[in-house]
């Protein structure tokens, strides 16, 4: 049986990464942020490292967590890497936090190592946390993407799917933007959730000052700043997080759609 070794593997992403690689017949082992021993050493001479960028905006830190991993696969025998970019970067000069986007890819597509690099759009599931329960009680959708910019929603659970898909190999070399079944406007997204949920919903865009002071209450400063440039560039080409879903369909990825999420975790 492979192995499989992910770090952080408590986080949401890699919990639905771990079921997957699982189903598919993986051994899947990880660390988490307590871990006292060394985790470098643990995931020694596994075929796969899965690696979930993880929500720590402290300068530098993403950049470190990629580097710090990317080194131990190429000291510890580790087959192959996959790369969770967690965000579609816009061009590295629009901003810091884009740059080190970029740093993080290029970490792993130099590294020599055989590797695939998924970049997701924005997680469905963000719909189900704590901080937009009012809203959808209220029947509001609220997000900070432009209302009118279609977006390919991606879950947790499309996400895992893609690593089981690709974790063979039969991507590697490829830098992969990943997304759902259709590219949904703020409405069109706000409709087919109130379908599923039987009431009319409405589509509500969270100023990007407001979605800062919310992400920096979080997740601490300068997360807010950082997660914001995604959706300020996102007001710029509105079409950057629109992904064709017929490469999903090529890798035998299925894709969730806005509907089947709801149905399966908000209903």
């Amino acid at each position: 049986m492979p192995k499989a070794f992910i770090p952080a593997r408590a986080g949401a992403q890699s919990t639905a990464i771990a079921a997957a690689l699982q189903t598919a017949g993986w051994q899947v082992e990880g660390s988490s942020r307590h871990d006292t021993d060394d985790p470098h050493s643990r995931a020694k001479g596994a075929d796969l490292l899965v690696l979930t960028v993880p929500q720590d905006h402290r300068p530098g830190a993403m950049v470190a967590f990629v580097d710090g991993w990317v080194t131990a696969a190429t000291q510890g025998d580790i087959g192959r890497v996959i790369l969770n970019l967690g965000g579609t970067p816009g061009p590295d000069e629009a901003h810091p936090f884009f740059a080190e986007m970029h740093a993080m890819r290029a970490r792993v597509t130099e590294s020599g190592l055989p590797h695939v690099v998924l970049q997701p759009t924005v997680y469905l599931d963000n719909l189900a946390a704590p901080w937009a329960a009012e809203g959808l009680a209220n029947g509001s959708i609220a997000s900070p993407a432009k209302a009118d910019a279609p977006l390919s929603w991606i879950s947790h659970r499309t996400l895992a799917a893609w690593v089981a898909a690709v974790a063979d190999g039969q991507a590697d070399g490829r830098i992969l933007p990943i997304g759902g079944p259709a590219a949904l406007t703020g409405p069109e997204m706000a409709q087919e959730i109130g379908t599923v949920m039987g009431r009319d919903m409405t589509y509500a865009q969270i100023p990007l000052d407001a979605f800062a002071d919310g992400m920096d209450a979080a997740l601490g400063p300068p997360a807010g700043k950082r997660l914001a440039a995604i959706y300020a560039w996102l007001e710029r080409d509105p079409g950057f997080m629109h992904v064709d879903p017929a490469e999903a369909a090529r890798f035998g990825v299925p894709l969730e759609s806005a509907a089947d999420f709801a149905k399966r975790v908000l209903d």
